[in-house]
């Protein structure tokens, strides 16, 4: 949601999802990727998260990155979550 970080991120070759814009992950990459989830997943956000979309001003959700990125990936896919060590 930070658009200094995705343009950071857009500067060596990722593509990014500007969640202030949606909450329709899957979605988003699926018009990406042309399907709906990612091999791998890394919640880097933890507690500090947010909602995300028209509604993601409204105080922390810090489950809202893992159950995201559960959401997005694959099965059998990787997940990773530095911020719980």
């Amino acid at each position: 949601m930070n658009k200094e970080r995705l343009a950071q991120a857009a500067s060596f070759g990722c593509q990014t999802i500007d969640l202030s814009e949606t909450d329709d992950v899957r979605g988003a990459i699926e018009q990406l990727l042309g399907v709906p989830e990612v091999d791998a997943a890394v919640d880097c956000v933890g507690f500090e998260a947010r909602g995300h979309g028209a509604d993601g001003s409204q105080g922390e959700a810090p489950a809202t990155v893992l159950n995201t990125v559960m959401d997005i990936t694959r099965s059998a896919g990787k997940l990773g979550s530095p911020a719980c060590m």
